[in-house]
């Protein structure tokens, strides 16, 4: 199963559309603010935040998208000793929701490669 293809429209900031038309952005931002106390690691810490742009009106379990948020946080952290934080969003209570995909989708694509700490 191949991920979609996704364009990185600036700097940390990735988009794709599924096969369905639903459109992705998923970018990153610095966290260095949250780490003052850290100044030798604090540029290195980053927040991953995915948003649905466009939106179809029928959900469709899609794996590929999966699979095309792992190979764009694989782009980002590739050749890069950086920390990715990811914070679900709970402004509509499915924080629960998010981060069962999450892990689902680090699970299924763990290859060692990525170390992952949940706090």
């Amino acid at each position: 199963m191949q991920p979609y293809k996704f364009s990185i429209v600036k700097n940390n900031y990735y988009e794709f559309t599924t096969q369905a038309g639903t459109k992705y952005a998923c970018y990153f931002l610095s966290y260095a603010n949250y780490f003052t106390e850290y100044k030798e690691i604090a540029n290195k810490i980053y927040a991953f935040n995915i948003d649905i742009l466009v939106k179809v009106s029928k959900a469709v379990i899609d794996p590929r998208i999966g699979y095309t948020i792992v190979k764009i946080i694989r782009t980002f952290l590739e050749g890069l000793q950086n920390a990715v934080v990811y914070v679900c969003d709970t402004s509509d209570s499915q924080e629960l929701m998010r981060k069962r995909k999450f892990d689902a989708w680090f699970r299924q694509h763990d290859d060692g490669t990525i170390n992952r700490l949940v706090i």
